[in-house]
């Protein structure tokens, strides 16, 4: 999804929940909630829509993908069988034959991360791809 499609759900979001504050104070609580309920819809649609096409296929791989960058930011080599863990149920939890590029897409993001980070945390993410890599290998 493009930027600009995004920015028009961002506007009609803005635009629903406008109209919704200024019919709550003249007509009833019924119609009030449509348009409360409208610009929640809206705001939902523009957050699923602003995430990677990759990412909003595979909910799994999103979890996973969060754990990992939580540990990767704490550096705690103690995070390792976690970070493990968060892999293995991504693995258990997805079909087969997109477990391979779900695994990718997490090694990708993972090197992005060890990249932008030092000492501990970049040791760790070391550690979280070379796992990745066994696991690729499997």
């Amino acid at each position: 999804m493009s930027r600009s499609n995004s920015a028009c759900y961002r506007a009609k979001a803005e635009d629903c929940r406008a109209r919704a504050e200024r019919a709550k104070s003249r007509i009833e609580k019924e119609c009030w909630q449509f348009f409360a309920d409208e610009w929640q819809k809206l705001a939902e649609d523009t957050e699923r829509l602003e995430k990677p096409m990759s990412l909003r296929s595979m909910p799994h791989l999103e979890t996973c993908l969060g754990i990992l960058r939580r540990l990767i930011a704490k550096g705690n080599l103690n995070g390792v069988p976690l970070a493990e863990r968060a892999i293995n149920e991504y693995w258990d939890a997805t079909l087969p034959r997109a477990r391979k590029s779900g695994l990718r897409l997490l090694r990708q993001d993972i090197l992005a991360q060890a990249n932008a980070v030092v000492g501990d945390r970049r040791s760790f993410a070391e550690i979280v791809n070379a796992y990745i890599e066994t696991k690729l290998a499997e």
